[in-house]
């Protein structure tokens, strides 16, 4: 058994009256049929009306009403997104390290950063009769992981989800990116360009606030035409560089929300034979492996993601035994390379 008087808790009893939605009740509500609603050739428009009957109706798969928690499996579920980024993988890497001697295995799924897939794999898991479950962000509605959690001991990774704070672990990001910007501007920089990663995730709006508050402390006015919209792909960074270059907009620095579109606007100022840092100081956010063996090392934000892991694996095992999770907030370090420098006058360029 779970010990479920000592999970994390949340007040609202209307969540354990069970709404019994499916497929056909979606493709009932948006008049899309059941057979499109699980096909992975969706178009656009279907799309947007089957994620809001989703969201709207609280969608989970029927398997987890069919869920019973008498038989352990001692195993734990892990719903990961993109399990090839180097940054889950150091999460999954922790989890598993947390779960060394503890007698329960891991299951991974890959939920993509996609609601649809992330409920497929969540059926998948519960099929498995898993005894607890670890989300790594993704986008689940918050209404649906407070009903996940009145089913069995879950850990939110990288979320904040009302009602159960205690179950959630996160790192400052705003912080994180208050930190980074602070230094270029401590170097003189005050036309610093950030890249956004998807505005739709809440570590991007986090740290798009985190550079907006740093510069507003320094008494820096923002300039719209310095806040690029990214997806935390190298294509990104090299059209936001490309784009304020084409258009005569000067900046000095460059602050990515990731290390691939840092990487990407590094391309593109070398295409243009623009010297970072001589010309153009850059940082990224992730410390991805690769980042030490640039040319020149990024400057980059470093995220203790195995030890997020890790502790999100214990916290789960002591709510596996009615104990509280205690989950911490972490907090990043700014890995400091050589892709940043003191600023400098511009050179025949749009820096500035």
């Amino acid at each position: 058994m779970h010990g479920s008087s000592d999970r994390c808790s949340e007040t609202d009893n209307g969540m354990k009256q069970e709404q019994q939605v499916t497929t056909q009740s979606i493709a009932k509500r948006t008049g899309v049929s059941s057979v499109l609603i699980n096909s992975t050739n969706v178009e656009a428009r279907n799309l947007e009306l089957i994620q809001a009957a989703i969201d709207e109706m609280e969608y989970l798969p029927n398997v987890l009403a069919q869920h019973r928690t008498g038989t352990a499996s001692h195993a734990i579920g892990v719903l990961t997104q993109y399990i090839d980024s180097a940054y889950f993988s150091a999460l999954t890497q922790g989890i598993l390290e947390g779960l060394k001697s503890s007698g329960y295995s891991m299951l991974v799924a890959n939920g993509m950063f996609d609601a649809i897939i992330e409920r497929e794999t969540i059926e998948n898991l519960f099929s498995r009769q898993i005894d607890g479950m670890i989300i790594l962000a993704g986008r689940l509605s918050n209404q649906t992981i407070l009903k996940l959690n009145n089913r069995l001991p879950l850990i939110v990774i990288g979320r904040r989800v009302p009602r159960i704070e205690t179950c959630c672990l996160w790192l400052d990001q705003f912080d994180a990116a208050y930190n980074a910007t602070q230094y270029l501007i401590k170097l003189g920089h005050r036309r610093i360009l950030h890249i956004t990663g998807a505005i739709d995730h809440q570590d991007s709006i986090d740290r798009r606030d985190g550079y907006l508050q740093a510069l507003t402390d320094a008494g820096i006015s923002h300039d719209p035409d310095l806040l690029a919209e990214g997806d935390f792909e190298h294509e990104s960074g090299v059209k936001a560089v490309d784009f304020l270059l084409e258009q005569g907009i000067p900046f000095s620095a460059v602050f990515a929300a990731g290390d691939q579109m840092a990487t990407g606007a590094g391309i593109a100022l070398y295409r243009r034979g623009i010297s970072v840092p001589d010309s153009i100081s850059i940082i990224g956010f992730d410390d991805h492996p690769y980042s030490a063996y640039m040319v020149p090392p990024l400057t980059t934000v470093r995220q203790p993601a195995f030890h997020m892991g890790k502790e999100a694996s214990s916290g789960l095992l002591r709510l596996m035994k009615g104990q509280n999770s205690d989950m911490q907030r972490f907090h990043a370090e700014l890995i400091i390379r050589e892709s940043v420098a003191p600023y400098r006058m511009p050179r025949n360029f749009a820096g500035g």
